[in-house]
């Protein structure tokens, strides 16, 4: 009896990592002010993550073309390629990836900040989107403004640099960990499809038959 049990349990996890296994991410290395960065969330990773929900997941990392030098005092200083506002921006998408606990919720702030007609007022669009969503705002700016930000930028710097190949630009996509200049390609200009035909073929989902 006991080692029908362990068989089940074994089968079980090996079920569910197999599950986990078919589920293909997306990961975007983005900085919240970029142009294209813009236009490719909202064009192209806003409709698919919607359209394939459940069948996909969507890492974000918000940090892209900044430069890192070392300040008075060893201070590790950031600058962004737009400006002050856009390293103020990458730390709002940071903490509310980071403090919003719902996935989707995550994402959607993220979208409402990027949709929003001031997207590039950085200082304040973060707080509209956050009390259009009831999320406590106050917990948020604590983090972007305060030391919590600091770590959390300091990851983002790390994981981007740590990127093999190496970023040349954003929005830099990755399918499964992998960056090639057909995956690049693909998934800037019609991604639902390149996911739908290349990463979830065998999966039956209404979006990949339209």
């Amino acid at each position: 009896m006991k080692s029908s049990l362990l068989s089940v349990a074994v089968l079980g996890l090996v079920v569910i990592a197999a599950q986990s296994a078919s589920v293909p991410k997306v990961s975007l290395y983005y900085e919240s002010l970029c142009p294209f960065c813009h236009a490719f969330f909202l064009q192209q990773l806003a409709p698919t993550y919607e359209a394939l929900k459940g069948h996909i997941e969507v890492e974000l990392v918000p940090f892209g073309n900044v430069r890192v030098t070392e300040g008075a005092g060893g201070h590790r200083e950031y600058h962004c390629q737009h400006g002050e506002a856009e390293c103020y921006g990458n730390r709002v998408h940071s903490c509310g990836l980071a403090l919003i606990t719902d996935k989707d919720e995550a994402f959607k702030f993220i979208k409402c900040n990027f949709a929003a007609p001031n997207f590039h007022d950085t200082h304040h669009v973060g707080e509209h989107c956050a009390k259009e969503m009831h999320l406590d705002w106050a917990k948020l700016k604590a983090c972007v403004d305060g030391h919590q930000g600091d770590q959390l930028i300091e990851a983002n710097w790390k994981k981007t640099a740590a990127l093999t190949p190496r970023k040349t630009g954003v929005p830099w996509v990755l399918v499964d960990n992998q960056h090639t200049d057909v995956i690049q390609h693909e998934a800037r200009n019609h991604l639902q499809v390149f996911l739908c035909t290349k990463y979830l073929k065998g999966v039956n989902i209404a979006a990949c038959h339209h």
